[in-house]
């Protein structure tokens, strides 16, 4: 069992900078849980070469998301950490990560890769399924942002 980023639907209702703190993700606002989890070591294949020499990942029993992680370099120290936050959805139903956070353990620095944080405006519910003519190409233009 372990303390894992879990239910974590008021992510998207969050501005992001709320969400931003200088050093990590506000801990007002990322919601742990505990889980129990299966620990997936993956390590360098020897006469191979990478930055890394060995991976953990923490993988949720329930879901089979990977919620939290560790890299570690070749003094084996451990270098980076990785956070994937997910939410709950219960009308589809399904569990689908909110963002993935890396932590660089040596500068201290951390990024979000797909933040979803759309600020207090939008909303978290199921609207029910996306018709097909939201996908003909027309449609997917008109609608399309960049």
């Amino acid at each position: 069992e372990l303390l894992v980023p879990y239910n974590n639907n008021n992510l998207h209702t969050v501005d992001a900078t709320v969400l931003c703190g200088p050093k990590f993700p506000n801990p007002d606002v990322v919601r742990w849980e505990k889980h129990r989890v299966w620990v997936i070591e993956a390590n360098l294949h020897p006469g191979q070469r990478n930055v890394l020499l060995k991976r953990r990942f923490y993988i949720d029993e329930d879901t089979g998301q990977s919620l939290l992680g560790e890299a570690y370099d070749h003094d084996s120290v451990m270098t980076r950490a990785y956070m994937v936050p997910v939410r709950s959805v219960p009308t589809i139903p399904m569990v689908n990560p909110s963002f993935i956070t890396v932590f660089s353990l040596t500068t201290g620095d951390y990024i979000i890769n797909g933040n979803v944080s759309y600020g207090a405006s939008k909303s978290n519910e199921y609207s029910g399924p996306i018709p097909a003519s939201a996908f003909d190409p027309q449609s997917m233009a008109a609608n399309a942002s960049f």
